[in-house]
């Protein structure tokens, strides 16, 4: 299955999760032990996992670390616009030529000028 890496100060509501702060109150990140989040990208599995487990998930399944920037999950509306703005920085900004520009100009005008003369 798809994982992303985790190594952070991640806390549930009382405690650290990620590291232990009897041992170091501020461990580097870079020692704290990492945290493998499933991200759902792909759930690869023999049949008889799924019909011995009822899982899609074995007792020992292999963990295929992927990039945050490929497995970036979009649940809200500011997780979209981070992800847009990813796709942009990486692919640049759609071309459009003259022609496509000025056809969609005109297109908004007769629009404008319709709606008015209905009204």
């Amino acid at each position: 299955m798809t994982v992303t890496k985790l190594q952070r100060f991640i806390w549930n509501d009382n405690e650290p999760v990620s590291y232990n702060r009897d041992t170091e109150k501020w461990p580097r990140t870079q020692t704290i032990k990492p945290l493998w989040e499933v991200d759902g990208g792909i759930f690869l599995a023999h049949k008889s996992i799924y019909e011995l487990n009822n899982d899609r998930i074995g007792y020992v399944p292999y963990l295929l670390q992927i990039s945050d920037e490929i497995a970036f999950d979009i649940d809200w509306m500011t997780d979209y616009k981070i992800a847009e703005a990813l796709y942009l920085s990486m692919h640049g900004m759609p071309k459009f030529s003259s022609k496509s520009v000025k056809r969609n100009v005109e297109k908004k005008r007769t629009k404008k000028i319709i709606s008015q003369t209905v009204l």
